[in-house]
């Protein structure tokens, strides 16, 4: 039986940085998100495994002309009974799942602890768009997200 558990988390960075540059249009601005992972296994399953996700929102706000950019870099410490390589995939696609709905919430809070008149609440992501080649996919309600290959 192959499962993970989630031991703890913690955030290793957060960073909210304002773009004075910014220039407002009518237009609604295209959420534009990317994740990257970073992945540290032990040897032998009965011992934890670290998942490192870096979530930014608005990359490169001055040169897209995006209000804002915030970094949420977040690591978990999780329990995976499996072996081999399926340890690995396993933390990706379901660490993933399971510290974004943290990622969300600290994002969420970084911009309303911002005062800005516009909130910002992340959608829900597939773990699937995250582990293919770079791309920016339209959602269903038209915001975008970018995915990049896991570094390791």
């Amino acid at each position: 039986m192959k499962e993970i558990r989630l031991a703890d988390f913690r955030a290793e960075n957060l960073i909210f940085s304002i773009n004075h540059q910014f220039k407002p249009s009518d237009k609604q601005v295209p959420l534009a998100l990317r994740v990257n992972q970073r992945v540290r296994m032990s040897a032998k399953p009965e011992e934890p495994v670290f998942l490192n996700m870096a979530l930014t929102v608005f990359g490169d706000a001055e040169k897209n002309n995006y209000p804002f950019t915030v970094v949420a870099d977040v690591t978990g410490v999780f329990f995976v009974n499996a072996e081999g390589q399926d340890r690995e995939a396993i933390l990706k696609d379901h660490g993933l799942e399971i510290l974004m709905p943290y990622m969300r919430a600290m994002v969420s809070q970084l911009v309303s602890l911002a005062n800005l008149p516009t909130p910002v609440i992340l959608p829900p992501l597939d773990a699937d768009a995250f582990h293919s080649e770079p791309t920016a996919e339209p959602e269903a309600d038209g915001e975008s997200a970018e995915a990049e290959e896991p570094k390791e």
